[in-house]
This record gives structure tokens, sequence and C-alpha cells, in this order.
């Protein structure tokens, strides 16, 4: 699969709430990072799977839209909408830059949004 195809995958996962699908895209080494430093980064298969164990509760309808997208060699960037709402307001859309190889995103950042 090329480098969107992979995205596009963990995407439809995401929104699917298909734990198992989500995950299957990424490498088992994997680091996903939120550059805010808010949080700490979510590193390998266990890592991912506890930050993501919400996936596994049902969800009415997909939570974020793609708006864009730009794919330079390995990297794909993509701007997401959430379709949720924290109290009561729209939650800011986010900036997403996932680096994929041999199939598999091997690291996601998320910059710091307003």
């Amino acid at each position: 699969m090329t480098p969107s195809q992979v995205v596009d995958a963990q995407f439809r996962a995401y929104n699917d709430r298909n734990l198992d699908a989500f995950l299957a895209c990424y490498a088992p080494d994997a680091t996903m990072t939120d550059l805010s430093g808010k949080t700490p980064p979510i590193k390998g298969a266990s890592g991912f799977r506890k930050a993501f164990a919400y996936l596994a509760k049902p969800h009415d309808g997909p939570t974020v839209e793609l708006i864009g997208r730009v794919v330079n060699g390995p990297t794909v960037i993509d701007r997401e909408r959430p379709l949720i709402e924290a109290d009561g307001k729209p939650l800011p859309d986010v900036i997403a830059v996932y680096e994929v190889r041999a199939g598999k995103i091997v690291n996601a950042w998320f910059p710091p949004g307003r």
C-alpha cells in the first residue's frame, strides 16, 4: 500500500471504531507525539492499545472528517476536522503528520492547534 492508502486505512478504522484495524496500520514500535508537550508520546503496540482503547466502544457515526491532504514520499500531512464538540463548542481543526515506512505508520506528530 502507498503511504496515502495506509493513512486512509487508519483514518477509516478510527471513524469505524475498529481498534484492531486501527492498530494494524501502525508499526509495532511506532511513536505518536503531541508536539504541544501537553501529553507524553505514545510508544509501541501496547502504548497504542492502551491510549486508543476507547475505539473499542460503540459510537454513533464518524468523529473526524478529512479536510485536506498533502503527500510527499513517505510523509502524509492531513488536516482533520473533529465532528464532536467539547462543552458545546466545536473543536479546532487538527494537523496530523504521518511517516509511513514498509506499509506501516512509524511516526505520527500532532502540532499544537490554536
